[in-house]
């Protein structure tokens, strides 16, 4: 009896994990749609936010190279943005549906979850040249900024050399978290605490 109570609980790692999945599965999907975005010309390249003509040209080139980066990684860039925007909405669907104790659910989204993992892990693998290209971008438009405030171009140099090593070296971490994340939530999806959880809830339900 003890045994059957300890089933239908629902563990509280199982709630943390469901709650992780519904974050990435909006994180991915609104980044699949963003790429899709960039694709269908309705980003703005920001170059009109700089005061100085000689900045704003910067912005406006470093983008073009940027879009002509995507453009060049498209076959596989486009396909797999889609498939980030599919997918991240599947798990935050599923993720919401094993909430309510649906076995089935928690079964579809430990498959999602795998398959997500290795789309994220392909997107980034496959995307280099748009990847620099987009750190460019940027440093172009902090660059901008940090010459509008005073800052001289020397010192605006090397601020951005450290930022472009910063971001490289984040990108890679953040791919190392999201992975580990990954791994963590499917571990509490299929241990048996909480496969019995799901156990219980379907007889409940039968009965």
């Amino acid at each position: 009896m003890a045994e059957t109570r300890q089933a239908a609980r629902r563990p509280w790692y199982l709630v943390l994990a469901l709650l992780i999945c519904s974050g990435i599965g909006a994180c991915e999907s609104t980044a699949g749609w963003t790429t899709i975005e960039l694709y269908r010309g309705h980003i703005d390249d920001r170059s009109h936010e700089m005061t100085r003509e000689d900045d704003s040209k910067a912005v406006a080139s470093s983008f073009q190279k940027m879009l002509a980066g995507l453009d060049e990684e498209r076959p596989r860039a486009f396909p797999l943005a889609v498939g980030e925007l599919v997918l991240g909405i599947a798990v935050f669907v599923f993720a919401a549906a094993a909430m309510t104790g649906r076995g089935g659910a928690r079964r579809a989204l430990v498959q999602l979850m795998v398959a997500q993992t290795i789309l994220v892990l392909a997107i980034f693998f496959v995307t280099p040249k748009f990847r620099a290209a987009e750190t460019e971008w940027l440093v172009a438009q902090q660059s901008g900024q940090l010459i509008d405030k005073g800052h001289s171009e020397a010192d605006v140099r090397l601020q951005m050399n450290l930022a472009r090593a910063g971001r490289r070296a984040l990108t890679i971490t953040l791919i190392i978290a999201r992975t580990a994340v990954a791994a963590l939530v499917l571990l509490a999806l299929t241990r048996q605490r909480a496969r019995a959880y799901y156990d219980a809830q379907g007889e409940q339900a039968e009965g």
